[in-house]
């Protein structure tokens, strides 16, 4: 499913809803693997998740802010309610063809 998210410091960051399936599946099974949009160079990573609570790390607060121009700070938003920021740390890419 496509999201919003910022890569920094080797780690994906995710800022989603705080009750969304996502967080609720990683809880229980810490473990994610994304994929990056791209038909013609795809490219995916895997590594453990945990969901971090505030206060956001402020580069990745202003990371959010710079790409998308979305404040995660301010706790519920219309979209997506209470968020929760999702911390993923690439431990493993595989680059491939489709």
């Amino acid at each position: 499913m496509p999201i919003w998210f910022v890569y920094d410091g080797g780690r994906f960051w995710i800022a989603t809803g705080a009750a969304s399936v996502k967080v609720r599946n990683l809880a229980s099974t810490p473990w994610a693997v994304v994929s990056l949009e791209s038909g013609s160079d795809p490219r995916v990573a895997e590594g453990p998740a945990r969901v971090l609570a505030p206060p956001f790390p402020p580069g990745v607060v202003a990371g959010f802010a710079r790409k998308y121009g979305w404040d995660i700070t301010v706790g519920v938003d219309d979209d997506v309610g209470e968020i929760a920021l999702v911390e993923i740390e690439a431990q493993r890419w595989i680059f491939g063809q489709p």
